[in-house]
């Protein structure tokens, strides 16, 4: 499965959640790109978290997806360890199936 259609599930799928009261969500991963000038602009942290979820009882959860065959690069098993040192969970998610066992 492609990043972008897992992101497309875990939205469809948070959203509803989020419509039950039962947790609130934001995508907090990083934003790259040109300008029409040509120069290049990056906004956000290099590995920071595609997604991040606030559950009941102060719980926190940083998400980043993953496609089936798409590697974890270095700077998100960094920016992981910094936040997993500060008492967060940060979970690598490869389907919706692992997300929904998590939450629940």
């Amino acid at each position: 499965m492609l990043e972008k259609d897992l992101y497309k599930q875990v939205k469809d799928y948070l959203s509803i959640q989020e419509n039950l009261g039962r947790l609130l969500w934001w995508r907090s991963g990083s934003i790259q790109g040109k300008m029409e000038s040509g120069a290049y602009i990056r906004e956000g942290r290099k590995g920071l978290q595609d997604i991040t979820i606030l559950l009941p009882n102060g719980k926190i959860l940083l998400i980043e997806l993953k496609g089936t065959k798409t590697p974890i690069r270095e700077d998100q098993l960094l920016w992981k360890q910094k936040c997993v040192l500060l008492g967060h969970t940060f979970i690598f998610i490869r389907d919706l199936e692992e997300l929904k066992q998590i939450i629940h």
